[in-house]
């Protein structure tokens, strides 16, 4: 079993993911990711977890989601 050695803002966003109901399994290599935020927000337990009506309810516009 390999330990991973976590930087705080990898286990900050593990922590933030698994409180919006995504499993541990998949939290974690995503958390974990290197990825940037724009990049981030193209993968699925993102979207799963951040779903547009969010950024909706906050009066920002996303141009590539239909609400009609």
């Amino acid at each position: 079993m390999k330990i991973l050695d976590l930087s705080p803002f990898s286990l900050k966003r593990i922590t933030k993911l698994m409180a919006r109901g995504i499993p541990k399994a998949f939290a974690v290599p995503v958390g974990a990711s290197g990825k940037g935020p724009w990049r981030m927000s193209q993968v699925k337990w993102v979207v799963f977890a951040v779903p547009g009506r969010y950024f909706e309810s906050l009066g920002l516009i996303i141009p590539w989601i239909s609400t009609a």
